[in-house]
């Protein structure tokens, strides 16, 4: 769970974590810019990434997971069969910590909710 109450920023969220949890944190931060350039932010006291205004996706260190939240439903649904092995529900993925991160897997879902995000914005 995370250990600061508000983190000021990306940073000190990671740094609040055991050497084993900020590589993992790391690591997932590094994969999620590979996928497009984003604003770095906190949202609901969890490091997120913003896209033209709109969240992208947050994570949060738990004891036995990282939560990924793509923050659309339809993004998870979308990866499905691909996402069978781990743990979801609508709007968030269970990436196991002692388990490498799927870093294509996690690039695709980024890179999808980037369209999605773009799709919406143009019907606006």
């Amino acid at each position: 769970m995370n250990k600061i109450k508000k983190p000021k920023d990306i940073s000190s969220y990671v740094n609040a974590f055991s050497k084993e949890e900020k590589k993992i944190l790391s690591e997932l931060r590094m994969v999620i810019h590979s996928a497009g350039k984003f604003e770095e932010t906190i949202a609901y006291n969890m490091p997120a990434f913003r896209y033209k205004t709109k969240i992208v996706a947050c994570f949060q260190m738990y004891a036995h997971h990282v939560g990924l939240y793509p923050y659309s439903g339809g993004i998870i649904k979308k990866f499905s069969k691909e996402l069978k092995k781990y743990k979801t529900s609508i709007g968030a993925v269970q990436l196991p910590k002692d388990k490498k991160l799927p870093k294509t897997l996690i690039k695709k879902i980024i890179k999808a909710r980037i369209k999605e995000i773009d799709q919406k914005l143009r019907r606006m």
